[in-house]
């Protein structure tokens, strides 16, 4: 809620929804598994975001990985530098730093404010992406 504080009057907050889970590629690629990172927006409707037809997710990468090849440390290093090049773009656009201006169907100029607002994981990708040992909590304090 304390974002709010950064739109200015008539600005519009669009929260960015990123979604991950582990994919297991056996039956057609051997013994691989894969990250595919989706993105939405937070404003658009529960009714449209999950119709697959009306495409209110994206997949805006697709992180392969070798089973057999790299350690978890390397796997690790791997996520969060690719991490850091899909969330880029986010970043430049970032709340903090400034707006985003987009013609509307009335022909004038609206601000956007961008934010991360939350990644959709299961509990060992938050335990992952927090470099913690499994069993502690990534959301609280240690």
């Amino acid at each position: 809620w304390h974002t709010k504080d950064f739109v200015a009057d008539g600005g519009t907050l669009v929260p960015h929804l990123l979604a991950s889970d582990k994919t297991h590629l056996a039956s057609c690629c051997g013994d691989k598994a894969a990250w595919p990172v989706d993105m939405s927006l937070g404003n658009i409707t529960k009714d449209i975001r999950w119709q697959s037809s009306k495409s209110g997710w994206v997949q805006d990468a697709f992180l392969a990985i070798r089973a057999k090849g790299p350690q978890y440390c390397e796997i690790r290093r791997s996520w969060h530098g690719a991490g850091k090049r899909i969330l880029k773009p986010i970043a430049d656009l970032c709340i903090c730093s400034s707006w985003y201006g987009r013609d509307c169907a009335y022909g004038q100029v609206h601000r956007y404010y961008l934010v991360l607002a939350v990644l959709i994981a299961d509990y060992l990708k938050h335990v992952f992406l927090a470099r913690l040992i499994n069993g502690l909590c990534p959301v609280c304090a240690i």
